[in-house]
């Protein structure tokens, strides 16, 4: 039976180590025992929020929508401006085709959905500059009447953007919106789990509570669904994005450039953070993508930065912190397409900044214990996938699924066709 309506939820952080967790816990339970589940979930490089979350929406790899890390590349700024817009993807997306099929679609927070043609959208923005303002940049890519009533019923949930109430928030919201808008498609971001890890570490305290927090979350939907009697017309998709591996120091890898030459600065660097502020002329810049890096040149055709970034990278290997140097063939094979140069791949417990100030090598801060964006096929690195409902399969377990299947077959759960998409329907998991 094809599924009247689609509610598909990203955990970001959640993997599937987590399942001696959440198989205890109600609402996660009644999808591993009402659906199917995926042994192993194959992810795409860089493993970071938004190339991934591009790979689900599209079905595509990075090659192809273009999305090759969380940032846009702008060299010298630490801080980079983010993919947030639907614009930056060169790919079709399953909202904005399931909205042009005439379905009703809301995204709630969903990474890279910002400008999106879809029915209601609350984006999912964060200003990188002080002259951006949060407000403006939301209302102006998003539904901005549906905003403000969110905004209306559900502010008291929120006191400031600290993620765990913008979680609950976030789950307050879609299920109001199942009650009174009913959307075909609904798809969600959640972070707190993501953010804990982060701040307190991969298996920490704070990690096993953001998890049953979750449930919670998962809870409040699910009771929305129930409460309009929608339960058994509703498929729900739960998965993760990526997992965690726990930081013990940060490569500051464009100071190494910045001391050969391949890197000049003009401006300042502000004493109490160690940040700098200016501008930056290059013919290198090493875009730091967590547990990755991707290297760029100005000039492919200048052989001397070519020869004297080779040696820097190779130091670097050798001093410790990278595990790997992919070149432009290697590049290839990883679906990154062409215009990086170089890939650098930390080791373990290593992360990149795109820091311009204090050592090349340097212990991680205590607000930044586990790190992502490391090659997808890292031992205990596999998101968890999880679906129920409307349409799906009970009790199917798949041994290895792609993050490029996922869209094409939630487009199959609501009768619609993906042909551009590079996975392939998981007729597995679905009923007919």
């Amino acid at each position: 039976m094809q599924p009247r309506h689609l509610v598909v939820i990203s955990v970001d952080g959640l993997v599937q180590s987590d399942l001696r967790v959440i198989r205890d816990l109600p609402h996660f339970r009644w999808i591993l025992e009402k659906g199917c589940s995926a042994d192993r979930v194959e992810g795409i490089y860089p493993t970071q929020t938004y190339p991934l979350h591009a790979t689900i929406s599209t079905g595509t790899y990075p090659a192809t929508h273009g999305i090759l890390s969380n940032s846009c590349l702008q060299p010298g700024v630490e801080f980079p401006d983010w993919h947030w817009y639907t614009r930056d993807n060169r790919a079709q997306t399953l909202y904005e085709l399931a909205h042009s099929a005439g379905y009703r679609v809301c995204c709630l927070l969903w990474p890279g959905a910002a400008g999106a043609r879809v029915d209601f959208n609350l984006p999912e923005i964060k200003p990188t500059r002080k002259s951006y303002l949060l407000p403006s940049m939301v209302l102006c890519n998003g539904t901005p009447l549906f905003i403000l009533n969110l905004l209306f019923r559900f502010a008291w949930l929120l006191r400031g953007l600290e993620t765990g109430r913008l979680d609950r928030f976030t789950a307050a919201s879609a299920a109001y919106v199942l009650k009174r808008k009913q959307p075909r498609l609904l798809m969600m971001h959640l972070l707190d789990l993501d953010r804990m890890r982060h701040r307190f570490g991969a298996g920490s305290r704070e990690a096993q509570t953001a998890l049953r927090l979750m449930d919670d979350r998962l809870g409040t939907i699910m009771s929305a669904v129930k409460s309009e009697g929608m339960l058994d017309r509703t498929a729900f998709v739960v998965f993760g994005d990526h997992g965690h591996i726990d930081s013990r120091f940060r490569i500051n890898a464009n100071i190494a450039l910045l001391r050969a030459g391949l890197l000049q600065t003009h401006g300042e660097t502000r004493p109490v953070k160690r940040r700098f502020k200016g501008r930056v002329e290059w013919k290198a810049w090493i875009k730091a993508c967590d547990g990755c890096a991707q290297v760029y040149l100005r000039d492919r055709t200048d052989r001397l930065s070519r020869k004297r970034l080779l040696e820097i990278l190779s130091s670097l290997r050798e001093n410790g912190g990278i595990a790997q140097i992919f070149d432009r063939d290697q590049i290839g094979k990883l679906h990154l397409g062409d215009e990086i140069d170089y890939v650098l791949e930390a080791k373990p417990g290593y992360y990149f900044t795109n820091r311009l100030s204090g050592n090349i090598m340097e212990p991680t801060d205590d607000r930044h214990l586990s790190s992502h964006g490391y090659l997808p096929d890292r031992e205990g690195y596999s998101p968890l996938f999880l679906a129920a409902g409307a349409g799906i399969r009970r009790g199917v377990e798949m041994s290895s699924i792609r993050m490029i299947d996922f869209a094409p077959t939630l487009a199959a759960l609501l009768g619609l066709e993906m042909p551009a998409a590079e996975g392939r329907i998981l007729h597995e998991m679905l009923e007919g």
